[in-house]
């Protein structure tokens, strides 16, 4: 396994003037993805795919990741996205999404419950389909939408 690793860094680290003459590659054709509702979202499990829907709750977990559930009550559907706090800066202001329409673009895994989600990384994975898309995040603002000192579930 190291001897793979260091042949493909050798290749990588090998001079231009082993690639000189080659056509480079052409670009990647833009990948169209047709989305499924909230409720069909674990027939994408292990793969990339999109997720579309309403935005009905954003809420904080006491770790600073943020959920956003697509689903308009907990016992029909349990997909959700996930905005890590490291995240946050590349993402926007999720809060602003609230009642509007979405879709997320992402590889579907299950959480810790079993349950699919998406882990948001950068606001490209974001398409509003209606409104406008989230505003940039402003470090200063602590979690604007949420109420102080509340954690948890917002249903």
């Amino acid at each position: 396994m190291i001897a793979r690793r260091l042949c493909c860094a050798a290749l990588l680290l090998a001079s231009p003037a082993l690639w000189a003459g080659r056509k480079p590659l052409p670009p990647a054709p833009e990948v169209q993805v047709e989305c499924v509702s909230a409720e069909r979202a674990s027939e994408l499990n292990g793969r990339y795919g999109c997720v579309s829907g309403k935005v009905y709750r954003v809420h904080s977990a006491k770790n600073g990741s943020i959920h956003l559930s697509l689903c308009s009550q907990r016992g029909l559907c349990s997909f959700s996205a996930v905005v890590r706090p490291a995240d946050l800066g590349n993402v926007g202001d999720v809060y602003a999404l609230r009642g509007k329409l979405v879709a997320i673009t992402g590889r579907v895994s299950q959480n810790r419950r079993g349950h699919p989600q998406i882990a948001v990384k950068s606001r490209e994975q974001l398409h509003v389909t209606a409104g406008n898309p989230p505003p940039e995040s402003d470090p200063a603002l602590a979690n604007p939408g949420k109420a102080p000192g509340k954690h948890g579930r917002a249903w």
